[in-house]
């Protein structure tokens, strides 16, 4: 079952019997899943601190890949987004190689900001993106956008009722991804259930070889 809490605790999943964590205590486990969101503060001292909406989101993640592989004991690695930690994640796999990660995972995420910013139906949203987006992010900042650069397992996950993210999200980027696999929720919204949370990490573990 997933679990994801506030910022200064530990992302944990778990996998069957396998746990699996997020670096620190990642000593006696093989696999590192890496959550791709703000409260990662155990390596903000290695992070931009930027908000800038994939334009150090990439580098960022990309050194603390660095760091988890310098782990004794890990073995390989894979990414695990949601919503905008998502779009952060796929950014931030394009720029691996085929074999560097074990695979990407990502959740209710804007694949396309252009489509997105359109179809969402938050409108704080679009206000965000408005003032935090340079004029080339709309394309250079959409996972679409690299899509032939994403050679790795992806799972993409959508919910049959996401209005911050319609699924279209995820089926547009899945056919552009010869590696990927659709899995959509029927009933999920923007937020995953446990139980979802267990579907979707069982899986990526089953997708990723784990």
């Amino acid at each position: 079952m997933g679990r994801t809490q506030r910022a200064g605790d530990s992302v944990t999943a778990r996998l069957g019997r396998r746990r699996v964590d997020d670096g620190a205590g990642c000593s006696a486990h093989s696999i590192t899943f890496l959550a791709c969101n703000k409260h990662l503060d155990a390596w903000m001292a290695r992070s931009s601190g930027v908000d800038d909406y994939g334009l150090s989101a990439a580098h960022d993640i990309g050194r603390v890949l660095d760091w988890i592989r310098q782990q004794p004991r890990v073995s390989s690695t894979a990414l695990l987004g949601f919503s905008m930690g998502g779009t952060m994640a796929a950014l931030a796999a394009a720029e691996h190689e085929r074999g560097e990660l074990a695979g990407l995972t990502v959740v209710s995420a804007p694949s396309d900001l252009i489509t997105f910013y359109r179809d969402t139906a938050y409108e704080g949203v679009r206000r965000y993106l408005d003032a935090t987006l340079q004029t080339s992010q709309w394309r250079d900042s959409s996972p679409l956008t690299h899509a032939k650069y994403l050679v790795h397992p992806i799972l993409i996950v959508t919910g049959t009722q996401d209005l911050m993210t319609p699924p279209e999200q995820g089926r547009q980027l899945a056919q552009a991804v010869p590696t990927s696999r659709l899995l959509e929720l029927h009933g999920m919204g923007h937020h995953p259930s446990s139980q979802d949370w267990k579907r979707i990490l069982t899986e990526s573990a089953q997708l990723f070889g784990l």
